[in-house]
């Protein structure tokens, strides 16, 4: 699974939209925020903070979790690319697509398992997903997920 691109969407999907912070919407109100808005929002903050400083001073407040058509529409799209590149990169294409070959054909089953992970992780709300430049952010998702105080004392 190429991890770095669900790890990217899922922040689209579910985060602010901006891959050097750890954030979430989660427990919003409201409709859910369309994926093009989420876009042009953190392109707004990067221009105000200035390109050097993407989403800086920014809480991940204004947007909405997105729908379950959303994480399917990404997971499609996130496949459909994934294998297309694949396809590209093969040495004999011209002649597979001489014989009326597509990568829709050539990688089915595999175009249809990846579609399904990446449906599967980007809807599930025990993923997550951090860049490790956000070294802070980090911190506050290992301390939520990881109590040390629920361990046994003993054996």
């Amino acid at each position: 699974l190429d991890s770095c691109s669900i790890a990217y969407f899922h922040d689209v999907l579910h985060g602010d939209g901006d891959p050097a912070t750890t954030t979430s919407v989660a427990g919003g109100a409201g409709l859910p925020t369309p994926i093009h808005e989420k876009i042009k929002l953190l392109r707004q903050r990067q221009r105000r903070s200035g390109a050097g400083a993407p989403g800086a001073g920014h809480t991940g407040r204004g947007m909405q979790e997105a729908t379950a058509e959303q994480v399917d529409e990404v997971s499609s799209w996130l496949a459909r690319a994934t294998f297309r590149n694949f396809w590209r990169h093969l040495k004999d294409v011209k002649e597979r697509e001489a014989r009326g070959e597509s990568f829709e054909k050539h990688y089915d089953q595999e175009l249809m398992c990846f579609e399904m992970c990446c449906r599967i992780f980007l809807s599930n709300p025990l993923f997550h997903a951090a860049n490790l430049v956000d070294r802070g952010g980090l911190t506050h998702l290992l301390s939520t997920l990881v109590k040390l105080d629920r361990l046994p004392t003993e054996n």
